[in-house]
């Protein structure tokens, strides 16, 4: 006959299902293990554990980014050389797509059960919290920050930060070539996207004009003085397109706005 628990160790049905359930605990809460583990025995617990992760070490996965040096761990992720950048391996992207991201993301057991089906195939994905480590190294990479906040009706939002969308935007090739960085004058024909709004041709003021252009591998800025073939000393204070031309509306240096004082040159721009 089996002897009944002590009442500070029953626990009911959904208590144990909370402790198991990694969307009710992250990886930084220690309530589960708390209720398992005595204070006094916590030391004795952590050498036992770091013993048994020493002994059983986890084979590489096939194709998987592996470190030169055995000394601390410090994960800097793969080289950008690695077929699978910024992921270690391919099966380390496999198990972030079925992992999945903020509604569709499965549950650490739903995850493990797929992990364990896949290997009657010969599949072998990494584990769960591997995934998340990797996801981890990313949005490092990708300085990618999390705003957490709450609606008005105490529901928690998580967004991200919009300027580090729109930098990860402009920096992809497949969108940048669709976007127009400087204002397009159209000579009184048809208006079809901002860009060619007038508000973009004279409106911006020049901290937010397009800042500079690039030449035959050169690159020019606004309001600094440059010589041209002419020998003529222009400030270009302006850039916008005109029939797919790369244009600048500049002001000629002349005595009429040049002021010298002593061994300087001040430049009035109207």
């Amino acid at each position: 006959m089996d002897e009944p628990l002590a009442p500070g160790l029953i626990s009911t049905l959904a208590e144990e299902l909370d402790d198991t359930d990694p969307i009710s605990y992250g990886v930084d809460d220690a309530v589960p293990i708390a209720r398992i583990v005595r204070h006094d025995n916590w030391l004795a617990f952590l050498d036992a554990e770091v013993k048994a992760i020493q002994e059983n070490e986890a084979e590489r996965l096939p194709g998987e980014y592996s470190a030169e040096s055995r000394g601390p761990c410090v994960d800097k992720g793969p080289e950008k050389s690695h077929p699978w950048y910024p992921f270690k391996s391919q099966m380390e992207l496999v198990g972030s797509l079925i992992m999945g991201h903020t509604h569709s993301m499965l549950s650490c057991s739903m995850y493990t059960k797929i992990c364990a089906i896949l290997t009657l195939c010969d599949v072998s994905l990494p584990a769960w919290a591997t995934i998340q480590a990797s996801r981890a190294r990313i949005r490092k990479l990708l300085e990618a920050r999390v705003m957490y906040s709450n609606s008005p009706f105490g529901t928690p939002i998580f967004a991200l930060n919009p300027e580090n969308l729109i930098a990860c935007d402009l920096a992809t090739p497949l969108i940048s070539k669709h976007l127009d960085f400087y204002p397009e004058l159209t000579n009184e024909g048809d208006i079809y996207k901002f860009s060619q709004s007038q508000k973009w041709l004279k409106g911006l003021l020049p901290a937010h004009r397009p800042q500079m252009c690039e030449v035959n591998k050169k690159h020019f800025f606004i309001f600094e003085p440059l010589q041209l073939l002419s020998s003529a000393v222009v400030i270009p204070v302006f850039l916008f397109t005109c029939g797919s031309l790369l244009c600048a509306r500049v002001l000629e240096v002349n005595e009429t706005n040049k002021i010298r004082d002593g061994t300087h040159v001040k430049i009035t721009i109207p």
